[in-house]
């Protein structure tokens, strides 16, 4: 269910199948959009560990504040909407590949 929405969106936004694969592997081929995703799994896993070095190279690489609070808004609402979901017993179905 999830991955099929937002793989299905993807390609809609016009992503090549190359940069969907290297989204679903966690990087990307832009550097300063697999720097994003990096800060976007760390905030995930381990948020403490998020350094002022992190923050100081995303800048860097041209990212602004405001996008980087606009990540951990949606880690923390796909936190939420997925636990929602579970408790809902809306269970992801396995990905067709298409």
């Amino acid at each position: 269910m999830c991955i099929a929405a937002h793989t299905a969106a993807a390609r809609a936004a016009g992503l090549s199948e190359d940069d969907i694969a290297l989204a679903r592997a966690g990087t990307a081929s832009d550097p300063a959009a697999a720097a994003l995703i990096a800060y976007a799994n760390r905030v995930h896993q381990a948020p403490a560990t998020v350094s002022s070095q992190q923050i100081g190279d995303l800048r860097r690489l041209g990212h602004s504040d405001r996008q980087l609070l606009d990540v951990v808004g949606l880690v923390a609402l796909n936190q939420l909407t997925g636990a929602f979901n579970l408790v809902a017993g809306l269970h992801p179905e396995p990905e067709n590949p298409s």
